[in-house]
């Protein structure tokens, strides 16, 4: 499902390219599917579903047998926020807020893997004081990064295009 959402969006963005000074505006059924993708769900799991388009963003919510979900999706396709509410047998629970400190871990990265980390941070819409355990790691033909990190005890995985420093996937959780 994702690489459909990114190769739709992809393609969009190409066309789009050549249209002057257009900017990329998506569909509620776009926003649904990123929303969803990003949630590692499929739409025949999904109930109460909800997609609101704002001025500046699309307000998407939806529930599942894991819990209830609500995005804040920019009119570009980008994920501005999330929120998730975990269900304990069957009845959704209030999200834990953490109050405590987390210690970050730090690495020295180079130019080049701090863009690629600044990207995956930017795209989940964290910052990187809200994240520890960070990794990035260059494939054997120098094309992607492999960002690894965790938040709130959460794993968060995500490949970043090493040229242009795209998010072409992102795995929360697993």
């Amino acid at each position: 499902m994702k690489g459909k959402v990114l190769f739709s969006l992809g393609m969009a963005a190409a066309l789009l390219v050549g249209c002057g000074n257009q900017s990329i505006t998506v569909s509620k059924n776009d926003v649904l599917e990123v929303a969803q993708d990003d949630a590692n769900v499929e739409s025949k799991d999904c109930s109460d579903v909800s997609v609101k388009k704002g001025v500046d963003y699309y307000t998407v919510k939806f529930t599942t047998d894991k819990g209830s979900y609500s995005y804040k999706i920019g009119l570009n396709g980008h994920i501005q926020s999330r929120s998730y509410n975990k269900s304990v047998s069957g009845k959704t629970s209030k999200s834990e807020t953490k109050t405590t400190e987390q210690k970050t871990t730090s690495s020295s990265f180079d130019d080049k893997q701090q863009a690629a980390i600044d990207a995956v941070l930017s795209n989940m819409a964290l910052s990187q004081s809200d994240v520890k355990d960070v990794q990035c790691t260059l494939n054997e033909d120098g094309s992607q990064y492999t960002v690894t990190m965790s938040n709130n005890g959460s794993p968060i995985q995500a490949v970043v295009d090493a040229n242009t420093n795209a998010v072409t996937s992102t795995i929360v959780g697993q």
